[in-house]
Order: structure tokens, then C-alpha cells, then sequence
């Protein structure tokens, strides 16, 4: 047989370039990436022994029949792996081991007509009949020739792979990325198409080009980078963070991941220039790549600020000794550009053994630590959390839902002091929810998932309808009630036609605009100012007073309180606490109060818990307090009983 081999030849170049730019820079060691190189390297091993066979088939006659057979063997070996490897190739592309969550039991019967055909193989080379053979060494001389029936068995087999997988790929389009169903049946048409080409040539070696050609496809259109890669930070970014945790479960492994959280990373973020953030980042990083370079740890930028490290087979690297060096490390001064700083993290301990099932629960805990400001500076160990009340995002989203659902939400009012009066004369109207268990879920965690999810709209409307509804059902002057404070979120004070919806929801059930006192946070102010603003001067026109809340929780700006049509100023609980403990906190308190009277606005003070912060504050001069000393937040029936004493 007369080999035309410089196909062959180009098409094992072609692999060598493949495979040493895929191992230079691949990133991630997940599952679709391995079965690519292992594609790869099936299909240049498959070349590199028809190349072989081609070779020697010219020396035939002084070469041993056994050495034909075995080269020959070993291309049809790896020939009837690569279409199998591709049908997993499509199973990973379509991340279907997550879609299911287990291998599916009928799994054997895809590897079975493999199994079969390999078996035939090594098995034909002991038939009589050449018919029936794969190959067989021609009667009379040492070549090696095609059979009929089982070379053509050969095809068959890698065509249904080749469809197997189109039909994976196809029938989970949804989950892929635009343009990767068309780049695959591109790679089926041209392998099948070659393989039509090379069963009625098979002196052209025409189906090693198709395979090499597929690869180099493959690499730069599906097995790009950049989406699990963060070129500026150097490392894994958050979504190649997700792909390998998943991969790592989906293997059923150990492994620990280390969340490194910077303290007071949204300061950072708007206080350091882009070349700063950069430098600031590629120190941390830097830090944690130069420490753990081995091939079971990997290091994640999630976001400016969050970090993670993945370490797997711990009997290499210790979890403990990870903690050490991260609390060490995180103690020193961090230097760079012109700036030295000292900064602050918290870090925590995952261990997916006992603490987490999923993607999901990691990405929950992480959230938990970013968000909740009494993890800062500490280093934690997730076990020591109580890790069914960390209020994940599927349990807090199930629990809004079915709050709504089910008529779970409550609002609880807790008693304003009117200093002047000495007496109550005013709630805040604070939102409740129960979760299956009966146990409150807290405010601080599931509104932010309200934000995110759209339901905060429907919690916004109960909870002042439910206000309004109240007011409505008692006789206001009985209790003393002058006034009741409703916190509006975020998100509802950007919405353009806010103010609409709260001023028919009061003319519905009758209420004097007086009785309102809409809060808004200072994080409010700084986002969509215009639509903010038109919303409160409505709310104003309308006799609703309006307060800037948690003053002294963030920046505190003052051109807030000059620009926006605000009657009452709230001082934040912890500036008040603080104000007890720290000198300067005391005196910038003093002077913010004493600014604020001076522009005429009326001040409350929250977290008041004792008789003597009480007593401070009037003489500092609050107009209003409210806090535990004079009551928890209580069921309307608790509430009104309280007012009538």
C-alpha cells in the first residue's frame, strides 16, 4: 500500500502545537479541560502510529509480521478512543455532570459499543475469513491490509460517537455560550466527512489532518481563556472559581477553600486610584501565589478585595499550616507604588467534606463573610458557624417566598420617646419574617437578597400598607400616636414612580399624610440622586415628613442634609455606642448635633440602651430616642398597649 503520508506529517505538527500551547496556557485543571488534552493526545498518538505504520508498511517484506500487527493494533487502539473522548469532550462542554448531579445508570450502555469494538478489534486479528477482519497480512507477502466488514465497523463506531455528542451538545444548547453548538458541528461534519473520504481512499491519509484541524478549532473558539482568567490580577478569576469546585465535586474529592476577605474593601475600592488597586492587588496575590505553587493549590480573585484559595489533597499541604501563613502574612505592612498600608482581612476555613454540597452553599458562605462586618479581622473556621442558620441564598430566597406566600411577614413597631413631651408619641415600623422553623429570620440578611431577587418591591408594599391598615383601625389620638417611621430600600427609592404608589396606598385606607415619616438610608442618596430626589420633593408636596437614616453609617456627607428636603436627622446606633467608649467619637457626635440643631432639623437617636445614654443625649440635644431602654420592637397588640400606659 502506497501511503500518501504528508497529511500525516503536517497533522502531527499541527498536534504538537496544540497540545504545548493548551499546556502553557491552561489555567484551569477542570474536567472539560483534561478530556481536551486527553482528545488531543489520543488524536497525535493515533497520527504518530499511522504515520508509523505507513513508514514501515515500505519495509514490509523485512520486517516481522508481529511488529505489523502490534503497530497496527495500537493505531486502531487509540483511532477508536478519540471518538469516545470526544463524546465525553461534548458531555463536559455542556457541564453535564452538573445538570444531572450524578452519572447517569444507563452511563454503561454509551461505553458499551466501545468496548465491544475494541474487543472485536484485538479479537479479528485471529480470524481465518479476511472478510470479517479489521486487518489482516495478505496471503503470500508481509503487507497489511483492510478487512471489509470490521474496518467498516471502525467508522460506524466513531460516527455514532461523533452524532452522540452533537446530539448532547445540541439537546443542552441552553447552557452554552453563543457560537459553541456551531463550532462543534463543524468538527463533526469535518472528521465525518474525511472519514467518508478516507474509507473509499485509504491510501490518503486525509482523517488526521480532520483531527488535528479540529483540535486547533476547538482551542481557540471553546478552550479560550479568558473567561476563567483574570490577566490584569494574574490568577483564576470567579467564574473559573466556580468551573474547578464544581469539577471538584462532581470527582467527590476533598479539598478546603480559604476565603480572604479585605476589611473595608469598598473604601479602598473608591479611595485608591485604578494603578494603586492594581499594585495593592498584585501584592495580595502575589503573596499567595509565591507560597502555595504547588499543583494542589490554586489561588481565585473573586472581586477587588475577595480572594480564594482551593487546596486539595491535604496530605501535601496542611489546611492548618494555610491558616498560619495567611494570619501571618495578613499582619504585615502592604507596600506598594508610594503607599504603605496596614490592612485588615478575615478569612475562613471550608472544608467540603462537612461543611458544603455544592457551588451554591460556597458561594453563600462567602456572601455571609463579605457581608457581615462581625466577621472583621477574625479568622474563622466555617464548622464554628452555625451553618444552618448562615442563611444561604436558596434558604433565605425560600423563605421570602414563602413569606409571601404564606402571610409570614410581620411588622413590629418599636416605641419612639419624644424628649420634649416626655413621653412616647411615635414608632418604627420594622419588618419581621419566620422561617419553617418559626425562628426570625434577620432583616440584615434577607433584604439584601430582596434587593437582588425583585421581592423587595412586594415587601416595600406590605410593609406600608400594613402601616397604613393599622393607623387606619385605631383611634391615633387615644394612644398618643403622632407619628410612625417606614424605611424605604434602596432599590425602591430609585424607582421612578415611588412616590405614586405610596400616596395611593395612603389615600386608600384614609390616612393623613402627617402620621407618615418615610426614612431613607444614606446609601440611597448616592444612587440615581435625580430620580431620588423628584420622588421625595413629591412625598414632601404630599405632607409626608422625610428622614435621612443611619447618619454616621457611612460617609455622612453633608451636602445630604443641605440639598434634600429632610425634617429629621437619625443617628446611627453604633455612633452612639461608640460615642460612650471613644472620646472623638463623642466629640464628633457633639458637633454633628450641634450642626444639626443649628440648620433647624429635628434629631432621633437609635441604640439607646441605658438610663444614662438617655440622659446624655437629651443634654446634648436630642429631640427623640429610641432604643431598648424604652422598648423592643413589638406586635401591633404589644405596641398599643404600651402607648395607652
Amino acid at each position: 500500500m502506497n501511503f500518501i503520508i504528508q497529511y500525516s506529517i503536517v497533522s502531527f505538527i499541527l498536534f504538537i502545537v496544540v497540545i504545548l500551547y493548551n499546556l502553557r496556557v491552561r489555567k484551569l485543571a477542570n474536567f472539560q479541560n483534561n478530556v481536551f488534552l486527553l482528545y488531543c493526545y489520543l488524536g497525535m498518538f493515533s497520527n504518530a502510529f499511522d504515520l508509523l505504520r505507513c513508514i514501515v508498511s515500505l519495509k514490509a517484506l523485512t520486517l516481522s509480521p508481529v511488529i505489523l500487527i502490534l503497530i497496527n493494533i495500537l493505531y486502531y487502539l487509540t483511532i477508536c478512543t478519540v471518538p469516545i473522548c470526544f463524546l465525553m469532550y461534548c458531555f463536559a462542554v455542556v457541564n453535564f455532570f452538573h445538570i444531572r448531579n450524578n452519572i447517569p445508570s444507563k452511563f454503561f450502555f454509551i461505553l458499551f459499543p466501545f468496548g465491544a469494538v475494541l474487543i472485536y478489534l484485538l479479537i479479528s486479528t485471529f480470524f481465518q475469513d479476511p472478510f470479517y477482519s479489521v486487518f489482516y497480512v495478505k496471503e503470500g507477502t508481509a503487507l497489511i491490509e483492510n478487512g471489509k466488514l470490521g474496518y467498516l465497523l471502525i467508522y460506524i463506531n466513531a460516527l455514532c460517537y461523533g452524532l452522540g455528542g452533537m446530539e448532547v451538545v445540541v439537546h443542552y444548547r441552553k447552557y452554552l455560550e453563543k457560537g459553541v453548538v456551531e463550532h462543534l458541528l463543524v468538527t463533526v461534519s469535518l472528521i465525518a466527512g474525511t472519514l467518508v473520504a478516507q474509507f473509499i481512499f485509504p491510501y490518503a491519509r486525509v482523517l488526521s489532518i480532520a483531527l488535528s484541524m479540529s483540535t486547533l478549532d476547538l482551542s481557540l473558539y471553546i478552550q479560550r481563556s479568558e473567561g476563567v482568567y483574570d490577566t490584569a490580577a494574574n490568577c483564576l478569576n470567579k467564574n473559573g472559581f466556580k468551573l474547578y469546585i464544581e469539577h471538584l465535586f462532581i470527582r467527590h474529592s476533598r479539598f478546603f477553600i480559604f476565603p480572604i476577605v479585605m476589611d473595608d474593601a469598598s473604601f479602598y475600592r473608591t479611595a485608591l486610584g485604578d494603578k494603586e488597586k492594581a499594585n495593592l492587588e498584585s501584592c495580595i496575590i502575589g503573596a499567595l501565589k509565591s507560597n502555595f505553587r504547588r499543583r494542589n493549590c490554586s489561588v481565585y480573585k473573586l472581586k477587588f478585595g475577595s480572594y480564594a484559595l482551593i487546596v486539595r489533597n491535604t496530605k501535601k499541604t496542611n489546611p492548618d499550616a494555610v491558616l498560619k501563613f495567611i494570619k501571618d502574612q495578613i499582619g504585615l505592612r502592604w507596600g506598594f507604588s508610594a503607599l504603605e498600608l496596614r490592612l485588615s482581612f478575615r478569612v475562613c476555613e471550608i472544608d467540603s467534606l462537612t461543611d458544603v454540597k455544592n457551588y451554591l452553599e460556597v458561594s453563600d458562605l462567602i456572601d455571609y463573610l463579605e457581608t457581615n462586618k462581625k466577621f472583621f479581622g477574625q479568622i474563622i473556621k466555617a464548622s464554628s458557624m452555625d451553618l444552618l442558620r448562615v442563611h444561604s441564598h436558596s434558604y433565605l430566597e425560600n423563605a421570602i417566598r414563602k413569606g409571601l406566600k404564606e402571610n409570614r411577614f410581620e411588622v413590629y413597631y418599636q416605641p419612639i420617646y419624644n424628649v420634649k413631651e416626655k413621653k412616647l408619641t411615635g414608632a418604627e415600623a420594622l419588618i419581621r419574617l419566620r422561617d419553617d422553623d418559626g425562628n426570625f429570620v434577620s432583616p440584615e440578611e434577607f433584604i439584601p437578597v430582596a434587593e437582588h431577587n425583585g421581592t423587595i418591591f412586594e415587601i416595600g408594599k406590605f410593609v406600608f400598607t400594613t402601616v397604613c391598615k393599622d393607623l387606619s383601625s385605631i383611634n391615633l389620638s387615644l394612644y398618643n400616636l403622632e407619628k410612625v417611621d417606614i424605611n424605604l430600600s434602596v432599590i425602591q427609592c430609585i424607582q421612578e414612580d415611588m412616590y405614586k404608589q405610596l400616596i395611593a396606598i395612603r389615600n386608600q385606607f384614609n390616612i393623613p399624610a402627617s402620621y407618615i415619616n418615610i426614612e431613607i438610608t444614606e446609601t440611597a442618596t448616592t444612587n440615581s440622586p435625580d430620580v431620588l430626589l423628584t420622588n421625595m420633593k413629591n412625598l414632601e408636596a404630599d405632607g409626608i415628613e422625610l428622614s435621612l437614616d443611619d447618619y454616621g453609617s457611612g460617609n455622612s456627607n453633608i451636602a445630604y442634609i443641605l440639598n434634600l428636603p429632610f425634617k429629621m436627622i437619625k443617628i446611627d446606633k453604633g455612633i452612639v455606642w461608640k460615642a460612650f467608649e471613644d472620646e472623638r467619637v463623642h466629640v464628633a457626635l457633639e458637633s454633628s448635633m450641634d450642626m444639626i440643631n443649628a440648620l433647624g432639623l429635628t434629631i432621633l437617636a437609635e441604640g439607646v440602651e441605658t438610663e444614662e445614654q438617655a440622659k446624655h443625649l437629651q443634654e446634648l440635644g436630642c429631640d427623640y430616642l429610641q432604643g431598648y431602654f424604652y422598648s423592643r420592637p413589638l406586635p401591633i397588640e404589644g405596641f398599643l398597649e404600651i402607648m395607652k400606659k
